[in-house]
């Protein structure tokens, strides 16, 4: 099956064969129906699909086309234990930004949560951040915009361009085709962040993503 990576360690993830988690496909707020599933890996080679790196896997048990066609839209995924450690400060993994409340730097007052991170075009990654009746809106991830990250507390710290929370710029739906790509000039926010020399961006300790095709099966 094919499987498109989501994932900075995709060798270990999709290469190495061992137990894995199969999860069901998410629906538009982003939320699972029901709980992984144990499976094994049986093995995994990269090559290229229509001129993008993707993965061909083997998952001991799903031998025909008619059951891999029933995982289209799952997602393989590993324990939080099994993520390698970040040795960087400015790094961390994206499943644990998601969910962190964002409150102002200056007098604390709360600014939404983070519901998502996007892949930028240009130096820095994109968080997504909605706030209770009103528009969501994105703030690149660079350190001038988000000088705190308090993971243990479970809060994001953010001093946006001015203006930018008035505009509360709207994105398009994740769940619709193209969702994700060019956030950081679609926002209108990605133009007025101070660009770093260092790119703070997160890491992507998950395996997979994507909808397995039957065709590419092995």
């Amino acid at each position: 099956m094919r499987v498109s990576p989501s994932t900075d360690f995709p060798d270990d993830r999709l290469g190495t064969p061992g137990i894995r988690w199969l999860a069901p496909p998410e629906t538009k707020m982003r939320r699972a129906v029901g709980a992984p599933q144990e499976v094994t890996l049986e093995r995994g080679r990269e090559v290229l699909y229509k001129g993008n790196p993707c993965w061909l896997v083997k998952l001991q048990g799903y031998d025909s086309p008619e059951a891999v066609d029933e995982l289209r839209g799952h997602r393989l995924l590993v324990p939080s234990s099994e993520r390698p450690p970040l040795e960087d400060e400015d790094e961390f993994y994206v499943q644990d930004l998601v969910g962190l409340r964002v409150l102002m730097h200056a007098d604390g007052s709360p600014a939404g949560t983070v519901t998502d991170i996007f892949d930028g075009t240009g130096t820095h990654d994109v968080l997504q951040i909605e706030v209770p009746g009103r528009p969501t809106y994105m703030l690149p991830f660079a350190r001038e915009l988000v000088p705190v990250v308090d993971l243990a507390a479970g809060v994001m710290r953010i001093e946006p361009p001015e203006g930018l929370l008035d505009l509360a710029v709207s994105g398009p739906d994740p769940d619709e085709d193209g969702a994700g790509e060019g956030w950081a000039g679609e926002s209108g926010a990605g133009e007025a962040a101070p660009r770093r020399r260092r790119r703070r961006r997160q890491r992507k300790g998950g395996v997979a993503e994507a909808a397995p095709s039957p065709e590419m099966a092995r």
